[in-house]
């Protein structure tokens, strides 16, 4: 991993591509992101994913929902915490240690609820900038047999923030 990769530089990246994101109001207030890491460092993340053994079956209602009829998990997850990717090999830990830092930064909590403004005030009213919000970055994978119905969010989830890392641009928006 190159070592000119920091917390602070990957932040300030990561906060410009969601200042330059779009946004759009339908079907809700959300935004759409390309280009979210440097290229670079989006390839160390792509080579670094983990394999479906690395990961541990989503907690919650989630975990009894998604399960295959041999009773294997659809939803596996990775809570990108120092205590949750100890297990990984050293090169794959420190991507995903540092993605995880980027991600629970402040800096990029503040910019999400700035360009969110308009969909937390919808929701939590014009006093949204004080209920408290906290960010959990979390690696999800999807495994064969994972379907989603039509679901609104829990209520205590302020933001929820999911980025789809594809190999490449083959898979039209």
């Amino acid at each position: 991993m190159r070592q000119s990769w920091s917390v602070n530089n990957l932040v300030d990246f990561v906060v410009e591509s969601v200042r330059r994101s779009h946004a759009d109001d339908s079907p809700f207030y959300h935004l759409r992101f390309d280009g979210v890491f440097p290229d670079d460092f989006y390839a160390e993340m792509l080579e670094a994913m983990p394999v479906v053994d690395d990961y541990r079956a989503l907690s919650g209602k989630a975990k009894l929902r998604n399960r295959r009829p041999d009773g294997k998990p659809t939803r596996i997850k990775i809570d990108l915490f120092p205590e949750y990717i100890r297990h990984l090999p050293p090169k794959k830990r420190a991507v995903w240690n540092l993605a995880g830092r980027v991600f629970r930064s402040k800096a990029l909590e503040k910019v999400f609820i700035e360009r969110l403004k308009p969909g937390l005030k919808r929701r939590f009213g014009a006093d949204f900038a004080k209920v408290p919000m906290y960010s959990v970055a979390i690696l999800t994978r999807d495994v064969s047999g994972y379907y989603i119905t039509a679901h609104s969010d829990t209520l205590w989830k302020g933001i929820t923030v999911q980025f789809y890392p594809p190999a490449d641009n083959s898979t039209p928006v």
